[in-house]
């Protein structure tokens, strides 16, 4: 019985084993396989080798693939018998699809009672997926979502538990220049792929050190063993690498960083790593308010700078209320006039402490705390405001320019913001425009959406700082702007660098194409000044001319101003001259342009073996007809028209082909084209024949309709129960039934062809003739007038004419209304024949 219960439970055991998802096997004191499960044979993939007293080398022979883990499965019993104990260890079993499985594996070593080796359990879990779970913990806590890179908390542990213990490294705070402007334009969406790829590109590009990401557009590189050079060599290498635009979604978005460096040679050892991380960043701050794209180191006198700037925030956000704003303006110089055509606003900030604070200090402070928003209502408000009191002392009108900031421009009621100004101030909208950057119009359908509102108000707009490189070329035209303000770097370099003075003839070429006006800012030199207006350029504003000014200040520079074109352009005769001819020049230019939009496909042909072989072919009309290049060239009309409309086209290519030149209407699935044959001809004979063809199917639609038009007129003025007659110098080219009647003729033949003058009473003659040169000559509808009529039996009665000019037959013609003036009594007696005839 009790044999029996230890079978039941020896089978009760195997059964257990086969089905457990672990590793299982017992072997014996010689390492020979005795009991297994089909989880372990799967795994070695053995499920069909007899394995039982056989080794672990003896079965790396049937299972190639995991002969390395099998033959380590041994050395390892061995090591395990050698301690005589329980032994637990991850084990790593490389598996067939280039993947790994972590195993948590028991070895229990069995011995008999003299010591010698009885056998060996082998237990082993797949524990791969907690594994992987953890690590994947791990990295979440330690790495960023958004780029994959070590993340604040992994720089802090690596600045605390190795670089501190160092005396000699640098961390290098980067942060990017304008990004918070392009996560404005673009979106958050956009913002984070752009993170995403200078991430990629700065990870592909560092010469050495780790990168982490601190937070928002901000990154910190920690290079070990470096000192200033090394970090200096790091720092230009980065932005170099970063001066290469990036593609997000079909735009080209151009990005700078500023870096700040600290050193840690340069700090006490007493610095914790928080402390070092916020010396790196004031050197940066330093970085941007020097202009950007460039590195700074940090120093003691950088420090107290970056309290000041804490100050000055807190300054600031009490100087709209205490009214320590105020606007100077520069005013703008039409080259061509010399007048003062506008004047730009600019704001100042005058502290009673501080003094004038730079607008480069403190406008990017206001950016970045929203304090623009009010600060920029303000300036729009004021400059309208002064704008519309100096109109209303008499002064002549001028355009206001005020800028608008990137958050500014995208906030939601912008239009609704510059309406309640301009109607508060008074201001005309056509006095005012606003100025935005080319960052600002990335993202292009909210651009055009913004812009749009704003134009219907009727404001100006412009586009500052142009060329920098930040807008679409091919966007540019969809945006409903009037100027263009070419950025003053190019205008510092114009006599300088050949690359500048190609830019600004190019942006001013290309903006006279748009139909756009330029200005040029930041003139200096009388040089620049001479140069700009031999290219063209509308407008130029600069310390040349006048630099910003109080309002009062400005009127009183103004005279002076408006001399500036006198004492430092070319004569004014030949300023005249020249703009006349670059007028006629554009004039020209626009016409060449509205002639080839018009030509809607061009082709050539030859004769060759008596054919006419088309050598050319190409536009936007001929695939409209469904055609292309390659079913013309080298065909002939027969290959793509029916035999009847490829004869007719034949004669005509001939008469071209003798030398004449040819004008044809043809039409081709639904397209109605006129087509200009021109024959090109060498040592007295033709060559070849170039045709050019316009679209004429709209017109062909009108005349159409026009010629159904006239045919109910036609059918109407036939029925009507007045006589209306037609003639065209003097000669009578129709008349209807009632006019035939009122004639006494039987027929139109008899009166049709006559002269006008054979039906008016000879007395009347020069009076009729004077009435018809004043319907010529002054095209208008002449009163009515009572005329004596004889018939054709020479029978004379009265009645009142009307006359107006028509076109007949697309000729100049005088058309008469008569209505019979005797008296019904004697009408019915007199004439009953003209009711009956």
């Amino acid at each position: 019985m009790d044999q029996v219960k230890i079978e039941e439970h020896t089978q009760q055991m195997i059964a257990l084993i086969r089905e457990l998802p672990d590793f299982i096997c017992f072997k014996d004191g010689e390492g020979r396989w005795l009991l297994t499960n089909p989880f372990s044979l799967r795994l070695f993939q053995l499920e069909n080798v007899p394995y039982k007293g056989k080794t672990d080398s003896e079965l790396a022979v049937y299972s190639p693939f995991f002969r390395d883990a099998l033959i380590y499965c041994e050395e390892r019993d061995k090591e395990v018998w050698e301690s005589g104990k329980v032994t637990r260890e991850e084990e790593i079993i490389p598996q067939l699809d280039n993947t790994e499985k972590i195993f948590d594996v028991i070895k229990v070593p069995l011995f008999h009672t003299n010591g010698q080796r009885n056998g060996l359990i082998v237990i082993g879990r797949d524990v791969t997926e907690r594994k992987m779970a953890e690590k994947n913990i791990k990295h979440l806590a330690y790495h960023d979502e958004l780029t994959g890179l070590p993340n604040r908390r992994h720089l802090y542990e690596s600045l605390n538990e190795e670089f501190l213990e160092r005396n000699h490294f640098a961390l290098l705070f980067i942060d990017l220049d304008r990004f918070k402007v392009i996560n404005d334009s673009l979106g958050h969406l956009m913002g984070d792929e752009l993170l995403q790829k200078v991430s990629q590109r700065l990870v592909q590009n560092m010469v050495k050190g780790k990168l982490y990401r601190h937070s928002g557009d901000e990154f910190i590189l920690l290079v070990p063993n470096a000192g200033r050079e090394d970090a200096e060599f790091v720092a230009r290498e980065l932005l170099r690498h970063l001066d290469t635009p990036f593609e997000l979604n079909s735009h080209e978005i151009y990005i700078s960083a500023s870096i700040g460096i600290c050193l840690s040679n340069d700090v006490g050892r007493s610095y914790s790593a928080e402390e070092i991380i916020k010396l790196a960043d004031l050197a940066m701050y330093q970085a941007k308010q020097e202009g950007k794209h460039t590195y700074r180191f940090y120093s003691e006198s950088i420090e107290s700078t970056g309290y000041t700037l804490i100050e000055m925030e807190t300054k600031l956000h009490k100087a709209l209320e205490r009214n320590e704003f105020i606007l100077h303006y520069q005013p703008q110089v039409n080259l061509e006039t010399g007048e003062v055509c506008g004047i730009e606003a600019l704001i100042r900030w005058n502290h009673p402490q501080m003094g004038f604070v730079s607008p480069a200090d403190f406008i990017p402070l206001a950016e970045e705390t929203g304090l623009i928003i009010p600060i920029g209502k303000w300036v729009l408000s004021t400059a309208c405001r002064q704008n519309k009191e100096l109109q209303d002392k008499g002064l002549p009108p001028i355009v206001v320019s005020v800028n608008l900031s990137a958050i500014q421009f995208y906030q939601h009621d912008l239009v609704e913001v510059v309406d309640g100004v301009l109607k508060e101030s008074g201001l005309d909208p056509r006095y005012l425009e606003l100025e935005i950057t080319e960052s600002m119009t990335m993202d292009v359908s909210r651009t055009i959406k913004i812009l749009n509102g704003l134009k219907k108000l009727g404001v100006k707009i412009s586009i500052d700082d142009f060329g920098t490189g930040y807008s679409s070329l091919a966007y540019l035209k969809k945006f409903p702007i009037d100027k263009l303000k070419i950025d003053q770097s190019f205008v510092a370099e114009l006599l300088k660098d050949s690359n500048d003075a190609t830019i600004v003839q190019t942006i001013i070429a290309m903006a006279k194409n748009m139909g756009l006006r330029v200005n040029a800012e930041g003139v200096e030199t009388k040089e620049q000044f001479l140069l700009l207006q031999q290219h063209f350029c509308n407008e130029v504003q600069g310390y040349l001319l006048c630099k910003p000014l109080p309002l009062d200040s400005l009127l009183e520079k103004l005279p002076e101003v408006r001399l500036t074109l006198e004492k430092l352009g070319v004569l004014q005769s030949l300023n005249e001259r020249l703009w006349v001819e670059e007028s006629l020049r554009v004039a020209r230019q626009n016409l060449q342009a509205t002639i080839k939009l018009q030509q809607g496909m061009t082709f050539k042909y030859k004769q060759q073996d008596d054919k006419f072989i088309h050598t050319l072919g190409d536009g936007e009309l001929l695939y409209r007809m469904g055609l292309s290049p390659e079913l013309l060239i080298g065909k002939t009309v027969h290959d793509f028209l029916p035999d009847t409309a490829a004869e007719r086209k034949i004669d005509v290519y001939q008469k071209a082909w003798n030398g004449e030149k040819v004008t044809y209407e043809g039409e081709k699935n639904g397209i109605h084209y006129l087509a200009a044959l021109n024959p090109i001809t060498s040592g007295g004979r033709v060559v070849e024949v170039v045709a050019s063809c316009v679209d004429i199917t709209e017109r062909k639609q009108v005349e159409k309709k026009l010629k159904e038009s006239e045919e109910r007129l036609r059918q109407l003025i036939e029925i009507a129960p007045d006589a209306i007659l037609v003639h065209q110098s003097g000669k009578i080219e129709y008349i209807n039934e009632a006019g035939v009647k009122l004639f006494g003729a039987t027929t139109k033949d008899l009166i049709i062809g006559k002269s006008f003058l054979d039906f008016i009473h000879p007395q009347q003659h020069e009076v009729i003739m004077e009435r018809i040169n004043h319907v010529y000559q002054d095209k208008k509808t002449l009163k009515p007038f009572n005329m004596k009529i004889i018939r054709s039996n020479n029978q004379t009665i009265n009645v009142e004419s009307t006359a107006a000019l028509i076109s007949f037959n697309s000729a100049p013609a005088i058309q008469n209304i008569f209505r019979i003036m005797i008296p019904t009594k004697t009408y019915k007696t007199m004439i009953p024949s003209l009711t009956t005839m």
